[in-house]
């Protein structure tokens, strides 16, 4: 019964390090995406202010 227990307990470990690591992967990606959404948003933003301002001027 102690044996089980260990091993039970063993893989409550290994599944809860697991999701750590799924859900770490996880914002990494999602934080990659954003800084990739953000720049490629700025960069857009940026070419419609310097073409504005070319035909303004």
């Amino acid at each position: 019964m102690f044996g089980f227990d260990v091993i039970s307990f063993h893989v409550l470990v290994g599944m809860g390090w697991m999701f750590m690591v799924e859900l770490n992967v996880m914002v990494w990606w999602m934080d990659g995406w954003m800084d990739v959404w953000i720049d490629v948003m700025w960069d857009v933003i940026m070419a419609g202010l310097g073409v504005g301002v070319a035909v303004i001027l």
